[in-house]
């Protein structure tokens, strides 16, 4: 049950082998490199979510074993690819870390459930000195896939990724989709079964298994049609198909 790297282990000098698998450690001190004959570090099973790029400078390094640690800051091309892919990574992150404000936005969903329209808003594109724009009984209709950046703050910019919602587009998705990004899924939240939110959520998942974060979208709220009566029996049956208790469906 150890929760923090022993650092007595750095004393020793000739030290070749280390198995600390099983534990609750979360961070390996970039002092590893004081074992400069480390040959063999096996970490698995443990709470690591970063690794030292002073991993990357033990000459005799040769084998470390990471299965079950959440290492969300390195890419999972890099951990599954080799061991000396994932020593170059490390090498070449060292001295170069900087904030990465750029988040892919993805935006996903039947067609006609404003899709374009919602990132039209973010954007402001629909809107005038007077005031947002009226709601066009014309549809807007995407092509394949459009894509733009929309920079909210300073401190972030999104690329966002507008899917086409014809059916005909729906095999080319799934080569886009990744579990490094954040989803909206748009619903017609006056004709919901056609809008078929679970089936989106349920493309996402299969993709994207390190669960992002999923925002679903009710639009038409604005229609003579949709009153407080509908509303809530659209939340109502979005409850029933989708478990909201999983931490990535808000």
């Amino acid at each position: 049950n150890l929760r923090t790297f022993p650092t007595a282990l750095f004393g020793c000098a000739k030290l070749q082998y280390v198995d600390l698998s099983n534990n609750l450690i979360a961070l390996i001190p970039a002092h590893i490199e004081n074992l400069v004959e480390l040959k063999t570090l096996k970490m698995r099973n443990n709470a690591l979510d970063a690794l030292p790029s002073s991993l990357a400078r033990l000459p005799k390094l040769q084998k470390l074993a990471l299965e079950k640690n959440p290492l969300q800051s390195i890419p999972k091309e890099v951990l599954t690819h080799s061991f000396k892919t994932l020593m170059s990574y490390l090498s070449q992150m060292e001295g170069q870390t900087n904030n990465w404000k750029r988040i892919k936005l993805l935006v996903l969903g039947e067609e006609a459930t404003g899709k374009t329209s919602l990132l039209n808003c973010f954007q402001h594109k629909n809107k005038t000195k007077k005031g947002f724009k009226k709601r066009s009984t014309k549809t807007l209709s995407t092509d394949g896939l459009a894509i733009d950046n929309w920079q909210p703050d300073p401190s972030v910019e999104f690329q966002t990724w507008d899917f086409a919602g014809q059916q005909v587009f729906y095999p080319t998705h799934q080569f886009f989709l990744s579990s490094r990004c954040i989803y909206i899924v748009t619903f017609n939240t006056i004709n919901l079964n056609a809008s078929r939110p679970k089936y989106w959520i349920r493309q996402i998942s299969a993709v994207a298994r390190d669960k992002p974060p999923i925002f679903l979208v009710g639009t038409h709220i604005d229609d003579p049609s949709c009153n407080e009566t509908v509303a809530m029996a659209a939340k109502s049956r979005l409850q029933s198909l989708v478990n909201f208790r999983k931490h990535n469906i808000i």
